[in-house]
């Protein structure tokens, strides 16, 4: 099977004007150009300072609002900071605090990393509850096609906060089937939510930092940690492997990334569900996925993934090591 050519110009060059549908993203000509020459031998934090520093210099020309970064206390966002810091691009961190103490345990991290580096952090202090049973989620579902709780709180974040937003994404996942199908883990629809946000409300953001350029991408496929990933059947995937949160993290700091490991990353809604399966004495399932993300999925339909074709593995293992 021979790879398609390379048809997607580099992103950064239209990033703010262009559609995001399947036809012109092409992830899969990006992914198949094994041979492109993409800064060959650049580490990921030295491609994610260029995108930071590309951005940096979009958003001047389109508007004077600062950038803003939502922290969440995960390892994907603590990097995408990491990248403007190392940029010497200016930033304001964001960072969502649910009531009752709900996603604590995550934006510890967050509120550490501001004072390791001396930032001052706008916070957005979010009712879970009243939030959800208001439906205003499925508000965010109608308008933006966003299928996920998670990501209706980000965008109702947005509504909060005026500025440049710019969200991390993570360094892009392939998975496979047992019949050598490679899927590019990036969802056609689903996180491309943040970009029908700024598109309907004529915003300047980005919603993908991580896939941001050719160069960045291609910057993580080029880390052993990735091939080990890509063709260690244990750690394939996001969806399969059980410690993929660990592999991310090995990705990063092989990736140059000063990032410390955190006990796990959660969603910020673990102690919410229990308190709903308790308050309503829910005990044959989930409170939460029944009552707030499934009426979202009937809303939105599910995103599936690009099928790229059937590969020989071992061949395409041999190609990105002699890169």
């Amino acid at each position: 099977m021979s790879l398609p050519e390379l048809t997607q110009p580099r992103s950064h060059k239209t990033h703010l004007r262009r559609s995001y549908s399947s036809d012109d993203l092409l992830l899969n000509s990006i992914v198949c150009e094994i041979g492109a020459d993409w800064g060959a031998g650049v580490r990921p934090i030295e491609a994610a300072k260029t995108a930071a520093r590309l951005i940096y210099e979009i958003f001047e020309k389109e508007n004077s609002e600062m950038i803003m970064l939502p922290l969440s206390g995960g390892i994907d966002s603590e990097c995408m900071a990491r990248s403007f810091i190392f940029a010497d691009v200016p930033f304001i961190p964001v960072i969502m605090r649910f009531n009752n103490g709900y996603n604590d345990f995550d934006t510890k991290w967050a509120f550490a990393f501001c004072r390791e580096f001396n930032l001052k952090p706008i916070i957005v202090e979010l009712d879970l509850e009243r939030f959800f049973l208001s439906e205003q989620h499925l508000e965010f579902a109608r308008i933006y096609g966003c299928r996920s709780p998670q990501l209706a709180t980000h965008l109702w974040m947005l509504d909060q906060v005026k500025g440049n937003f710019v969200f991390p994404y993570n360094p892009l996942p392939l998975l496979k089937t047992a019949g050598n199908k490679l899927f590019i883990g990036v969802p056609p629809d689903l996180q491309l939510c943040y970009d029908r946000y700024f598109t309907h409300h004529k915003r300047s953001g980005i919603g993908l930092f991580f896939m941001y350029t050719p160069d960045l991408i291609y910057s993580f496929l080029q880390q052993p940690q990735y091939l080990e990933m890509l063709f260690n059947s244990g750690e394939f995937a996001e969806k399969v492997s059980s410690d993929f949160y660990l592999s991310k993290h090995r990705l990063f700091k092989s990736g140059g990334f000063d990032i410390r490991l955190r006990p796990y990353k959660y969603t910020g809604f673990e102690i919410f569900r229990q308190y709903l399966n308790r308050k309503f004495e829910w005990n044959d399932s989930d409170y939460f996925d029944m009552h707030f993300r499934k009426p979202m999925e009937k809303i939105v339909a599910e995103p599936g993934f690009w099928n790229i074709g059937k590969f020989d593995l071992e061949r395409l293992h041999g190609i990105w090591l002699k890169q």
